[in-house]
């Protein structure tokens, strides 16, 4: 066998599952995506963009070079669905319900505003607002499951 085949399926149980191998536990990795979602939400919205930046060459010459500054909405919305995704199979019927409204009037809000508008940036705006409900829903449900508690101490 080559290397590439050679190869062991692990008990997902036994090797101790995702972030484990890092020491995470489940928590940890759920917290610091909260973290991670709410820095994003509270950075400025700026619309992705190409931008000249000068960079100094080893002989002391100036050249510009195109940098991709990154589309702050679009990391935001990310963000709430990577949050999301990690508390999915923890939802409540109190968030499935949620979750259910805020999807319809999602559907609902882009059907009316394809027949208005063409423009995705304008789209965008629109969908970050929703997606800023869904994180607080799911600020909620965290709640609701006793994630913001600590021994003798409720938040």
């Amino acid at each position: 066998m080559t290397d590439e085949n050679n190869f062991e399926i692990m008990d997902g149980e036994s090797s101790g599952g995702f972030g484990k191998q890092d020491g995470l536990t489940f928590n940890q990795i759920l917290m610091a995506q909260l973290s991670r979602t709410a820095q994003n939400l509270s950075e400025d919205m700026i619309v992705g963009h190409w931008k000249s930046l000068p960079i100094k060459t080893g002989t002391g010459a100036v050249m510009m070079q195109q940098v991709y500054i990154p589309d702050g909405r679009l990391k935001s919305i990310n963000s709430v669905k990577t949050f999301y995704d990690l508390l999915l199979p923890r939802f409540d019927l109190q968030m499935k319900e949620k979750d259910g409204e805020i999807k319809e009037k999602i559907i609902a809000k882009k059907k009316q505003f394809r027949e208005k508008e063409k423009s995705n940036s304008n789209w965008i705006d629109i969908e970050l607002k929703y997606y800023r409900i869904i994180f607080q829903e799911l600020n909620l449900l965290m709640s609701r499951l006793g994630y913001f508690t600590e021994e003798g101490v409720t938040m």
